[in-house]
This record gives structure tokens, C-alpha cells and sequence, in this order.
């Protein structure tokens, strides 16, 4: 399942939080995750059973239990990808949004195939790795205009993100 940013990122704290009801902190998952990538600007990781990986409004990362290690810390490498980033207003906001999307989503995979994980979890993924390497991240915006309502292993960025923009 594809990592989804739905809230906005600009105003993350800088210190550790407290986990949201349904997730706890695991000192020791998180350090194996930390073996395989040790992110820059996330400072607290929940865990749980959240449908997509999501970084909440106060810039908790929430992660999904059923996560290997790599597989854990590719997806933590997508979402502090999103921490304190702040889109552009008005009409370049969605392009924007879709940009830095398949931004994460090419990192997140291209981790994953470096780690040697599976990458069947995401429709995409087969087709991702066929492009030429300059394609690769014009594969993943195409698919999320083509795909607004999701598909396996994405939620509906499209559409989410179409929201975010008219809302700000």
C-alpha cells in the first residue's frame, strides 16, 4: 500500500510526540528500521494498523505493523520526503502535489528493489521498473492522473490532493 500525504506538512514539530489512540512507539522496530535508512526530518513513528502509511497533522509518522524492516523504511524514506514541505497556492498546487508524489513513490520503489523486497503490492511497480531510468518518475505522474481514485497499493492521491488544492 502506497504511502499517502493527505494533511499539509509545513508546520511539523521538532521534537518527539506522543502516538495517536491505536499506535504505539517501539523503540526497537524502529531501530531495525533504522538500519536501512535513517530519516532526516521524522521524529516520531507510530505504529499500527493504518490503511496507508501517513504522516497525521502534528508530523507523526504513522506505519503499519505488518511492515519487514526495508519494507518499513522504504516507505519511511517516502514520507519524510513530505515533512515541512509547502506547495504552491492557486493553479500550480495539484501539478505540484502530483510531482512531489512521484517523487516519493520512485524512491520508495527504487529502495525497495534495492533491498531486494517485493514490489507486488503496488500495480504499478512492474511497469515502474520497465521505464527507461529518466521515464520513471513521468510513469508515476501519469499513472496518478490516470488512476484519481486509486488503484492497488495507492490511494486516491488524485483526487485528494484535487481537494487539498481547492481548500487552500
Amino acid at each position: 500500500m502506497l504511502l499517502f500525504i493527505f494533511w499539509c506538512c509545513s508546520s511539523q514539530p521538532k521534537t518527539k510526540q506522543d502516538c495517536p489512540r491505536g499506535f504505539f512507539q517501539d523503540r526497537n522496530r524502529e531501530e531495525s528500521v533504522y538500519q536501512w535508512f535513517t530519516p532526516a526530518k521524522v521524529q516520531t513513528v507510530c505504529w499500527g494498523k493504518p490503511n496507508f502509511s501517513v504522516v497525521d497533522p502534528t508530523g507523526r509518522v504513522l506505519l503499519r505493523t505488518d511492515l519487514s524492516p526495508p519494507q518499513a523504511a522504504a516507505r519511511l524514506a517516502h514520507l519524510d520526503r513530505h515533512i515541512g514541505v509547502t506547495p504552491p497556492t492557486g493553479e500550480k498546487c495539484l501539478e505540484w502535489w502530483v510531482q512531489h508524489e512521484a517523487s516519493a513513490m520512485s524512491l520508495e520503489l527504487d529502495l525497495l528493489e534495492k533491498w531486494q523486497m517485493s514490489t507486488d503490492s503496488f500495480s504499478y511497480a512492474k511497469s515502474y521498473f520497465k521505464q527507461l531510468p529518466e521515464n520513471k518518475r513521468q510513469y508515476l505522474i501519469d499513472f496518478i492522473y490516470a488512476h484519481p481514485t486509486g488503484a492497488k497499493g495507492m490511494d486516491g492521491l488524485l483526487n485528494a490532493y484535487t481537494k487539498r488544492c481547492k481548500e487552500n
